[in-house]
């Protein structure tokens, strides 16, 4: 009986505790598929973890650093109390504007247009950033373009691992978000956003070559990988979250 009281009171701070800072469904990362609830957990207290372990399993569990893997060691989570009436629509549009400027993207304006262009791109003094929220990212050419702008130059920036393996692949976005009636909140992992050995690839897509211009594409760009989880810290910052507890290792 007592077992059960002990697992019992484990399940109800993980339910609350998924329930808070995750989603359910379809593009879940970025707030949709979010449930409201009375009791949501306000701070992260792992001696309370802990003890909750020990009491339903009989053994002691601590936190144990983890790089590949997302755990609350490598995690960040925050809280946003000032929210608009459409915070989903709020939290896109700011989502948005952070990764633009210009209107257009930092990659388009620093590589991605030069690269549609082939013009020569000096990675020594610029790299990608917005990678950080998820792969793969799909840019188009505004002004590259045929058939009244219906077929449009396009490049795709994506990842592998080495430089012969794979295909096309996703990374999802490192972070959550859920959004609550009253507040917002959000987890950040900071444990391997991808596998040892990748490289950020840049490449043409659509048929705009064969149709348009019937030129050659541009040849396909590897780009050493780059791990900046400040950026995310910044876009957070910039949307108004303040961190309410930081894992040991983050």
């Amino acid at each position: 009986v007592m077992v059960f009281f002990y697992f019992k009171g484990l399940v109800n701070y993980i339910v609350r505790f998924a329930f808070t800072f995750g989603n359910l469904g379809y593009r879940a990362r970025k707030g949709f598929g979010s449930l409201d609830f009375d009791k949501k957990i306000e701070s992260i207290d792992t001696e309370l973890i802990e003890n909750l372990l020990m009491e339903s399993f009989g053994k002691k569990f601590t936190l144990q650093k983890n790089e590949d893997f997302p755990n609350l060691g490598k995690a960040i989570f925050y809280k946003k109390s000032e929210i608009s009436q459409d915070e989903l629509q709020n939290l896109g549009e700011i989502y948005h504007s952070f990764r633009r400027q210009n209107k257009r993207t930092y990659e388009y304006l620093n590589f991605v247009g030069k690269f549609l262009r082939k013009q020569h791109i000096n990675f020594e003094k610029i790299s990608p950033r917005n990678h950080m929220f998820g792969l793969h990212i799909m840019y188009s050419s505004r002004s590259k373009s045929c058939q009244n702008g219906r077929i449009r130059a396009q490049a795709q920036l994506n990842w592998k691992i080495g430089k012969n393996e794979g295909g096309d692949n996703r990374r999802p976005a490192p972070f959550w978000i859920s959004i609550k009636r009253n507040s917002v909140y959000a987890v950040l992992f900071k444990s391997e956003f991808l596998p040892s050995g990748s490289n950020l690839i840049l490449s043409p897509k659509g048929k705009y070559w064969k149709v348009c211009e019937k030129t050659n594409p541009p040849r396909q760009i590897f780009i050493n990988l780059k791990i900046d989880y400040s950026i995310l810290e910044n876009f957070f910052e910039y949307a108004g979250f303040k961190e309410i507890w930081r894992g040991k290792y983050a």
